[in-house]
């Protein structure tokens, strides 16, 4: 079974936007002809099958969304790569290459989807954070060894 994070995701990326209301969830479509074949079975199983668990993550995902952003977002303005790290990183160095492009995003995305712990959050950011800071010391290490 799919995460309501990333089903409501997917379709609210289409145009699905949905509407809590005392006794129900009710949604809205913008344009028809941007919904997949399958997302009107995904749109029924929200609110037919799951509309209590959506309903609690539609009440849950305003309040702490601003709390994930502001983590990530300090992160975003603390670190930056200078042009043509990340391609030389992908050569000398493709594990942490890979932490820094896929494995540590994709789980910082995961665990926001899931709603997991604050505190287990911000250590997924902190371990990107660090893998940046190897990048960068690795790729000045071994360019003043060059000179």
């Amino acid at each position: 079974m799919e995460a309501i994070a990333s089903l409501v995701a997917q379709l609210e990326s289409r145009g699905v936007q949905f509407h809590q209301h005392p006794s129900r969830v009710n949604f809205s479509v913008k344009d028809t002809g941007d919904l997949l074949p399958e997302d009107t079975d995904r749109i029924g199983e929200l609110i037919l099958e799951r509309e209590d668990e959506l309903r609690s993550f539609l009440e849950n995902r305003g309040a702490t969304f601003g709390a994930f952003a502001a983590v990530f977002r300090s992160f975003v303005c603390r670190n930056h790569m200078p042009a043509g790290v990340l391609v030389w990183l992908k050569e000398r160095a493709p594990h942490l290459y890979a932490d820094i492009t896929g494995r540590l995003p994709d789980l910082i995305q995961s665990l926001w989807e899931q709603g997991a712990p604050m505190e287990e959050f911000k250590a997924a950011v902190r371990r990107l954070e660090e893998s940046h800071r190897a990048a960068l010391g690795f790729y000045e290490a071994c360019k003043k060894g060059k000179e």
